[in-house]
């Protein structure tokens, strides 16, 4: 009983600091903590990846949906939208085509997609990056071909070997799902 009234003003008082941090501090502290930490990503994309604002004329652009994963700057080159996303230390690339629809992939896919015919032999690892400079390390010898692929010309083939990368990324991860299960069965069984 003592326990349970004690867990009760602990839940009004939470909420009533939450309610007190919205309405005198949230509605102007979030923005300023955000703009800070979206313009410290937008610095560190400047200083390591220079080659996207020296040899293809990137610029940073209004994100186009407000992200619930961490701080995310769009920035758009002469064929690609990039979208550099950082939370906890982790950084992710998504990339879209510049024209039409926004059919936003991982940019690891991308790279599987046009450079290998056959998705299953792909030497280009998923990952989510640990700093910009990894992502520089990888997209500075490959971003002009990426350009090309998600050009006007090109894209309508780049799409269907992403359809093809995406399809077996997804029959993999589906297998990968099955033999964890398979095991954690069989784990449970030998607990027994």
């Amino acid at each position: 009983m003592l326990k349970s009234l004690c867990l009760s003003i602990l839940f009004v008082l939470g909420y009533i600091i939450k309610l007190f941090y919205q309405i005198l501090l949230g509605w102007w502290l979030s923005p300023l903590i955000a703009s800070r930490t979206e313009s410290k990503l937008k610095t560190e994309i400047r200083n390591d990846l220079s080659f996207l604002f020296e040899d293809f004329e990137a610029q940073f652009v209004p994100n186009e949906t407000k992200s619930t994963w961490g701080k995310v700057v769009t920035l758009v080159s002469q064929n690609l939208r990039l979208e550099f996303a950082w939370d906890r230390g982790e950084y992710s690339v998504r990339i879209s085509p510049l024209r039409g629809i926004a059919e936003w992939v991982p940019v690891e896919y991308a790279l599987i997609a046009i450079h290998f015919e056959d998705p299953a032999i792909s030497p280009i690892p998923q990952e989510v990056f640990s700093s910009i400079s990894r992502i520089s390390e990888i997209l500075k010898p490959q971003y002009s071909q990426l350009e090309e692929a998600y050009g006007e010309d090109r894209f309508p083939t780049t799409k269907r070997a992403l359809e093809k990368v995406q399809s077996h990324i997804s029959a993999e991860t589906t297998s990968r799902l099955e033999a964890l299960k398979g095991s954690v069965i069989e784990a449970q069984y030998i607990w027994l």
